[in-house]
């Protein structure tokens, strides 16, 4: 990915640090969607404002590995298309929370402009945000951690941040014929990058599909 929050890399370090400590070899590791609920609980529970109100941790996860999270950068069962037009996105908004709230219209609108599914916007929002929570969103309006020159972009509003999101991932990814939401991952979000040293990247492909069959009911695309 381009980039992640100080909060997120605080979040992700204290549960990193928890994980490590955990000896108890019986206990299944959590499965990638409910370590999606813990980090949108916690992040809800602080209510950040700020990335130095955020505690080291408000529970205990049972077993956490981070390190071994791996995926596989192409999608084998990938029968459906990220166009514009291919998903059914009148339920997008009523899952949006947080400074994405109510911006379905937002994602309906840019997802036609560049020929995008808007679920794909949406997801990779929720899943880059916390579901609306992050200070990128909520101060800079930047729903999906876009860098610029002097770092993480701030956009003038919601609006301009999710149109530029689609505007990237048509240019850079979709006109190159990366279509499919692991694929996409490979490159938006490669694991081992030197920016992500929480490894918070693993999850960013299971996260972001998770989100997207949230909000279609569909499968792996």
């Amino acid at each position: 990915m381009d980039i992640r929050t100080s909060n997120y890399m605080l979040l992700s370090q204290a549960l990193q640090s928890m994980a490590m400590s955990n000896q108890d070899t019986q206990a299944s590791s959590l499965s990638n969607q409910t370590f999606l609920m813990l980090i949108e609980s916690m992040l809800e529970q602080a209510s950040i404002t700020d990335t130095t109100a955020l505690p080291a941790t408000s529970f205990q996860p049972a077993n956490l590995n981070l390190t071994n999270a791996t995926y596989t950068p192409s999608n084998l069962n990938s029968p459906l298309s990220l166009s514009y037009g291919n998903s059914n996105t009148s339920g997008i908004n009523g899952q949006l929370k947080g400074a994405l709230t109510n911006s379905g219209p937002l994602f309906e609108e840019a997802g036609k402009t560049y020929g995008i599914d808007p679920t794909l916007l949406a997801a990779i929002s929720m899943h880059e945000t916390g579901n609306g929570n992050s200070r990128a969103v909520q101060v800079r309006h930047n729903p999906a951690g876009i860098m610029g020159k002097d770092g993480l972009k701030t956009y003038p509003s919601l609006k301009d941040g999710i149109f530029d999101m689609a505007r990237n991932l048509r240019k850079n990814y979709i006109d190159e014929g990366i279509t499919s939401i692991a694929d996409i991952g490979a490159k938006y979000a490669p694991i081992g990058a030197d920016n992500d040293p929480g490894n918070l990247n693993s999850y960013w492909v299971k996260g972001v599909q998770s989100y997207y069959n949230q909000l279609t009911n569909q499968g792996t695309v």
